[in-house]
Parts: structure tokens; sequence; C-alpha cells
């Protein structure tokens, strides 16, 4: 979607833009990791405080601390709307961790993590947000050890495909756009060579701007159905798994984690992923089943392409087919 490079720029006179920058970072310095649910409270605006303060009754332990923070990513996200939702769609899997899970409480754990992180996917408008950030800006300055009498010009390169921008669009217009063959090839010709944007710039700036302002638009998006119907999809296959097979299960809410990023990196993902489903019927009838698929899904980490998992499947297959001979 986009890559950035940054420079330093020589100047004369510039007070101004030195203090600007000063008071960019000093107001949004990025915070020490918080280690406990109250700290993580402490640092959100109200609604979303007390929503982190009610899930620390619910939620102790390990798995409080992950859902505290995945509130407060959610909140940051979207609002506290979508964090709320994030507890509601949890609340089943806390009842099946009492009914089935093992008192560890890992499969709460990680299925909240990998939720928060699918649930607050990389789009454009969170890419363009995250660009235009203070915070960055301090980051990237310190990083770079720009001088009081130097100011920082950063050059984003953004060259977003068809299905990104179909994605930010309304769910109507998004799917209209790529079952359209005319209007997908114009549009893949207007962004064939990208597009230089200057985030230090004042155009550069309004223009992400902008995009990040999308962010209520967001849940109306081609993207977040399909990402939503993804997720659905996902957790019943945990709930399914984890009433009879707890391992497996636990494995399962890991698998999510191949989903990630965006392009070409985000649809290899979705290919492993459901490679990997495909393979769970036949994993649930075995006694190591849940091994099993750690075993695949440390494969499917193994190389971008796919090949390995392809190759550990085959594998697999091979040898329940060698040992049902016998």
């Amino acid at each position: 979607m986009s890559r950035s490079t940054w420079r330093r720029l020589p100047t004369q006179s510039l007070a101004a833009f030195a203090a600007g920058f000063e008071a960019a970072r000093a107001g949004d310095a990025a915070s020490p990791a918080p280690d406990a649910a109250e700290d993580l409270a402490d640092a959100v605006a109200p609604p979303l405080r007390e929503l982190i303060r009610e899930a620390a009754q619910d939620y102790p332990g390990e798995a409080g601390i992950v859902v505290a923070a995945a509130l407060k990513r959610l909140g940051d996200y979207q609002d506290a709307d979508y964090a709320r939702n994030f507890l509601a769609r949890l609340a089943r899997f806390r009842r099946l961790e009492q009914r089935h899970g093992d008192g560890s409480g890992r499969l709460l754990a990680e299925l909240a993590r990998q939720l928060a992180l699918g649930m607050a996917y990389e789009d454009t408008i969170r890419v363009a947000e995250l660009k235009i950030r203070p915070s960055r800006l301090a980051r990237v300055r310190a990083e770079v050890q720009v001088a009081p009498d130097q100011i920082l010009e950063i050059a984003e390169f953004f060259h977003p495909r068809v299905q990104e921008i179909a994605d930010t669009l309304p769910a109507a217009t998004g799917r209209w756009l790529i079952r359209t063959d005319w209007a997908r090839r114009f549009l893949e010709r207007v962004l064939r060579k990208g597009k230089i944007v200057k985030t230090t710039s004042v155009s550069g700036f309004l223009l992400l701007h902008a995009l990040a302002k999308l962010k209520p638009l967001r849940r109306h998006s081609f993207r977040f159905a399909s990402e939503q119907a993804a997720l659905a999809g996902w957790l019943d296959l945990v709930a399914e798994a984890a009433t009879s097979d707890y391992a497996l299960a636990l494995e399962i809410a890991r698998m999510r984690g191949l989903v990630k990023g965006y392009g070409d990196t985000l649809e290899r993902g979705r290919a492993k992923f459901d490679k990997l489903a495909a393979v769970l019927p036949r994993l649930r009838t075995r006694d190591n089943g849940g091994a099993q698929l750690g075993d695949l899904i440390k494969s499917a980490l193994a190389d971008e392409e796919g090949g390995a998992l392809d190759k550990a499947i085959l594998e697999m297959d091979g040898q329940t087919n060698a040992h049902s001979r016998v």
C-alpha cells in the first residue's frame, strides 16, 4: 500500500517549525507499555475507561491484561462501541473456557488477542491516520536525529491496488467496482504508477487527514463487511472445537494470526488460512489434532508463498493413508 522515506533539510529560519514539532512530540509521545488493566484505563477517555474497568471484573489474570489492551486498541481504531462489540463476541468464549477449559485460560487469552488484531485490520483509513500522527513525526525526527536548524521532509509512496480502493468504498459500491471489468481496468491504469505524498507538506498532510476522517464510515465499507463475516466464521470454528478438543481450539485461535497486513501479504495469509480450515474436519477425528495443526501453522509461517504448508499437508495425508493401510 505504501512505503516511506525521509530526509533532513537545512534552513535558516525555522523557529516556528521547530516549536511546532516539539509541541507535537510533547503532546503525543508514546507512553510506556502498561502492565495492568487499571494502568490502561487511566490512559483512555472516560467511556472506554469504564469499559476497561468493567471488563477487568470478568477477565482476571492474563486474559484480563489482553482484553484491556484490546479494548484500548479498538477504541483508538474506531470507537467505544466497537470495543464493546469485541466484548460481546468474547462473552461466549468466556463461558466455553469455564465449561471446557483446562484451567489455564490460554484459549480465552489467545482468542482475545487474535480477535482484537482481526477487528483492527489495516486499511487505507488506518494507514493514513497513523502516517500523520504527531507521535510518528516525533519518532522519525528522533530516529534521524534532526537538528534544531533542520526541517524533516517525509515522502510516502502510495501504490494502492484496485482491491484496496474498493475496500474503502461503501459495500455495494466496492462490490460493483470489483465485478465491473471496465471500471476496474480504468482504475488500474490510473493507479499504475502510484503517487508520492509528502506528509510534511500542507497539501500532503491534508490529503491523508481527509482520508483518516473517513473513520466513521468504515462500518459501511466493503472491507468491513467481508472482515466481519470472516471473523464470525473463524469464531464458529473455535467454538465448535472447544466443546470437545481444547488443544485443537487453541490452535484454531492461533491460526487467525496468519491473516494480517494488506495487499499481497494479506492475500497469501488468507490463502493459507483457508487451506488450514479445509483440513480441520480431518484433524477433528484425531487424538493429536491440535498438535498437528500447530505443526501446520509453523509450516505456513516458514515461507511467504505457502509451499512449505502444501508440502506439510501432503505429508500429513500421506502418513494417515499409510497408517490406514496398515
